[in-house]
């Protein structure tokens, strides 16, 4: 079993081929359905984990930059000065 994360049916259980075969196109819904108040929260709570996701990429692209430009110091500390 499988989880959805998609935005129409965020955290509802699915049943679908394992390996991913082609041509196969089994699937079914395992109905274990959520109240509307559960689906509210996972959706928020996706949308967080994104903000998230999208907030430490930003970081790692600052933390990038900084290394670059502190190993360029040194080595035009080493070598040029």
């Amino acid at each position: 079993m499988k989880i959805s994360w998609s935005a129409n049916n965020p955290g509802r259980w699915f049943l679908g081929c394992e390996d991913g075969r082609v041509g196969c196109k089994f699937f079914r819904w395992c109905e274990l359905d959520y109240t509307e108040h559960a689906r509210i929260a996972i959706s928020g709570l996706q949308k967080r984990i994104k903000k998230h996701d999208e907030e430490k990429e930003k970081i790692r692209r600052k933390y990038r930059v900084l290394l670059i430009i502190v190993i360029l110091s040194w080595i035009y500390r080493e070598f040029f000065m």
